[in-house]
């Protein structure tokens, strides 16, 4: 029964931070985020013509393509209006490329391979959660939860200041990693650019990661509150589980 424990344990304080993940990505795909990043008096105008609402139209449209799954046909039969086009001209012009709608098909598989991630991750979570309290090892799910959290926080303060000290080299290494070389840089009078500006996301960053740390600080000040422990006593105690799970995985393969 203690190895059950102790999985079940060691799988809440690995599900937390991914479903944290799963949730503010949530949030960043929403109609909403994309309203109050547009309506922002600092947020900057398009040189070539979009107005507020006529990003918030193709915005819309885009991150439904990605967060619904929809099919690449229903973005690639868009249409903008000689007006908006660039140059400018008479006739209608497609709102995308074939590179970016290309891109933005890497985009949605992207996104929803982290959402069935984030769904089963969830589902595990849950399970090891009533695994814990029906075997009455409420204080190893509290230690779990606050293990979790104090993980979550250093790791998106860290991401964070290297997201803030080197904007760049963040921006271009996070598309290094998920996106194949040369698949993702577009030209200022493209869509892409146009409706998602790098200034876009590096907001979306900040307000990512302010999301993960705000629901990391909640996690942690109820599970400390709920177990009735010193930060100092349960972070210990949550090192040293960590330490005796290894060490006797460890021995089991040796």
């Amino acid at each position: 029964m203690i190895w059950l424990m102790r999985a079940s344990q060691f799988c809440v304080a690995c599900c937390v931070p991914v479903a944290l993940v799963h949730l503010g990505l949530g949030l960043l795909l929403s109609p909403s985020w994309l309203s109050f990043t547009y309506t922002r008096a600092d947020f900057p105008s398009d040189p070539y013509g979009f107005s507020v609402d006529d990003r918030l139209r193709y915005g819309t449209l885009a991150l439904a393509f990605i967060r619904e799954n929809q099919p690449v046909a229903q973005l690639a039969a868009q249409t903008l209006d000689g007006a908006h086009c660039f140059p400018p001209q008479s006739d209608v012009c497609p709102l995308y490329t074939p590179r970016e709608l290309q891109h933005l098909v890497d985009v949605q598989q992207l996104a929803q391979a982290i959402r069935n991630i984030g769904s089963l991750t969830l589902g595990l979570l849950g399970l090891s959660v009533l695994a814990l309290i029906a075997m009455r090892a409420q204080r190893r799910l509290w230690h779990a939860l606050v293990a979790a959290a104090l993980g979550s926080i250093i790791a998106v303060f860290t991401v964070l200041f290297v997201a803030l000290v080197a904007w760049d080299t963040f921006f271009d290494t996070f598309h290094a990693l998920f996106f194949e070389d040369g698949t993702w840089r577009f030209f200022y009078s493209d869509t892409l650019i146009r409706l998602y500006p790098e200034r876009f996301w590096f907001d979306s960053a900040l307000a990512f990661g302010g999301f993960l740390v705000f629901a990391s600080l909640t996690l942690l000040f109820i599970s400390l509150h709920a177990s009735k422990s010193s930060v100092l006593k349960t972070g210990l105690d949550s090192l040293r589980f960590a330490f005796h799970f290894f060490k006797q995985e460890k021995r089991h393969v040796d």
